[in-house]
């Protein structure tokens, strides 16, 4: 049983064991009625608070950019490759936080953390330092060169995950005229099976989107599913350009394609990540 517990979110997700969201949750209900201390929660999600209507805990402390949370962030700014913003603990302003990171889903992890943090008696400075020093971890909107193109990696294989990168993204562009191209390869049959549609209203803020095989994470294939279902379902949007390609085939098409200040985003759980390596050496005229 954990003392201290963190929720970010709560969606559809791992549908193959699941079955569907109610499901889900239910199994998130029975989590939170584990935490011994305090659980730290998502106050803009609904599916979480749905829960806790329910429960009678100890104690919970919420954390996100509504201004009902006890701990939120207020004067969101991103710039270069930093991004800052104010946060207030129970409408106090503790101070503003800046980090080496990009995109509101970056924001709300670190109220997460800060909210831990300050409930185990840590300093708010020796926080603010901590964050400013931080670079991240590898395949989460890793970003792998910044010149004349931008590269970066990320883990994204649920449409919410997708969704937020591209959102974050459009900051790291320097004019209305660069565009960002998103290299996707679907991991598992059962959740494109489950979350194709999903993913075909995902890509929003895209200019280019290259998907590949799916990537089966050791599961066998299921009959009609593929990344093709994707495919055409991305072709009717309106204004996106969309390919698909087999693996090898997509850096070689990169460098045909691509102009100086594109944003060139490599998504997906699989092994995907692997031609990152290829794009940053890409020399751009």
């Amino acid at each position: 049983m954990p003392n201290y517990a963190v929720i970010t979110n709560i969606e559809a997700e791992h549908l193959n064991f699941y079955k569907n969201e109610e499901k889900i949750i239910s199994a998130f209900e029975e989590f939170c009625k584990r935490v011994k201390d305090i659980l730290f929660y998502n106050g803009d999600d609904e599916n979480i608070k749905k829960i806790l209507q329910k429960l009678n805990l100890n104690k919970k402390i919420s954390f996100g950019f509504s201004r009902h949370c006890d701990i939120f962030a207020d004067n969101l700014k991103e710039y270069d490759l930093l991004t800052s913003f104010d946060c207030f603990s129970k409408g106090k302003k503790l101070g503003c936080i800046e980090i080496s990171l990009f995109g509101r889903y970056n924001v709300a992890n670190c109220l997460a953390a800060i909210g831990l943090c300050l409930e185990l008696g840590v300093d708010f400075g020796d926080l603010q330092k901590s964050f400013r020093d931080y670079k991240g971890v590898a395949r989460r909107g890793e970003i792998k060169r910044v010149d004349g193109i931008v590269v970066v990696e990320d883990y994204a294989h649920h449409p919410t995950e997708i969704k937020a990168i591209l959102s974050a993204s459009l900051s790291l562009k320097k004019n209305k005229n660069n565009r960002i191209i998103s290299i996707f390869q679907p991991h598992r049959y059962s959740r494109t099976k489950f979350l194709w549609t999903d993913f075909a209203n995902c890509f929003d803020g895209a200019d280019i989107v290259v998907l590949t095989n799916i990537y089966s994470a050791n599961e066998k294939p299921i009959k009609g599913i593929s990344s093709e279902i994707i495919y055409q379902a991305l072709k009717k949007k309106e204004g996106l350009s969309v390919v698909f390609l087999h693996k090898k085939e997509i850096v070689a098409y990169i460098k045909r394609i691509v102009f100086r200040g594109d944003v060139i985003l490599v998504l997906g759980a699989g092994d995907i990540g692997n031609i990152s390596e290829e794009l940053v050496q890409i020399k751009i005229r």
